[in-house]
């Protein structure tokens, strides 16, 4: 097993050039920071610049190279008991984050082999990128171009930096009503306010739950992006919650705030971590 004492943490002067990525900007407070040096995040491709469709799409095959890229979580809840478990959520090293930071690396391997990523960890990402829709004839007829970035990565540990909080992106849920206002924030985690349920809790037959939210009248209801159980028990969560405010369903529930990783399949969800990402009003 791979003891994480035995990589060789930052030096003072690294640590300090970290600060600059969580520093402020503007606000009169003295000149800008110095920019940051290469040595400390590398000098592999952004997810931002990957990610961002204006910019060329990687070649077929292609192998890419992200350096610098914070792991944010990994998947260990096994919402369909088919032991798909093992995802991992990566955005780029900055705060505030920013637009298309995120990606979801599947079927990671891993330098050296006994290295495993714990949330926090500064890892390079090494493999091939893909746009990935699933095979379902509905979407490739109907939304042909939904696509998920991901890539099929080798991840390697450049340092730890678990002591650095990550600062959720504030998106508002219109913002999952289109696919190219949606598609920026994929895969990053993210937080929006005043969110109501407009039903309760539901699970399909294959085990996943969702629960739609209120986006306003009009909007067909296969496009209403959800709350999902993909990274923890939202039914558990909903029998608790139930209980304890002695109703029957969560229809019409308001959260003050709801946090947790944008995923699409044929709609856009957020999927909380724990129920801790879910503050009640």
């Amino acid at each position: 097993m791979l003891e994480r004492d035995a990589v060789r943490p930052l030096d003072k002067s690294a640590a300090s050039m970290l600060l600059v990525v969580f520093g402020c900007s503007g606000g009169g407070f003295g000149d800008e920071p110095p920019p940051l040096q290469s040595s400390v995040l590398g000098k592999g491709r952004s997810l931002s610049s990957l990610n961002n469709p204006v910019n060329p799409r990687p070649a077929a095959n292609e192998l890419i190279q992200s350096t610098g890229l914070r792991v944010v979580f990994e998947d260990r809840f096994d919402e369909t008991g088919s032991g798909n478990v093992g995802n991992i959520f990566l955005q780029d090293f900055v705060n505030p984050p920013g637009p298309y930071q995120g990606i979801l690396a599947f079927r990671s391997s891993f330098t050296p082999p006994s290295f495993r990523v714990s949330e926090g960890d500064v890892v390079d990402a090494t493999g091939q990128y893909v746009e990935f829709q699933p095979n379902v004839d509905f979407l490739k007829k109907e939304r042909p171009g939904w696509t998920t970035p991901e890539i099929n990565a080798n991840l390697r540990l450049r340092f730890d930096a678990p002591y650095i909080p990550l600062i959720p992106m504030e998106i508002t849920i219109s913002d999952f009503l289109a696919y190219e206002t949606g598609r920026p924030w994929l895969s990053m985690l993210v937080t929006a306010r005043n969110v109501k349920l407009i039903n309760n809790v539901t699970v399909d037959s294959a085990g996943r739950a969702s629960a739609g939210m209120d986006v306003g009248v009009g909007v067909p209801l296969n496009l209403v992006p959800t709350i999902t159980n993909e990274l923890f028990d939202l039914v558990a969560y909903a029998e608790e919650v139930k209980a304890q405010r002695k109703i029957d369903s969560l229809q019409g529930i308001e959260f003050e705030s709801v946090t947790g990783i944008v995923t699409l399949f044929d709609r856009f969800h957020i999927a909380p971590r724990s129920a801790d990402d879910l503050k009640l009003k």
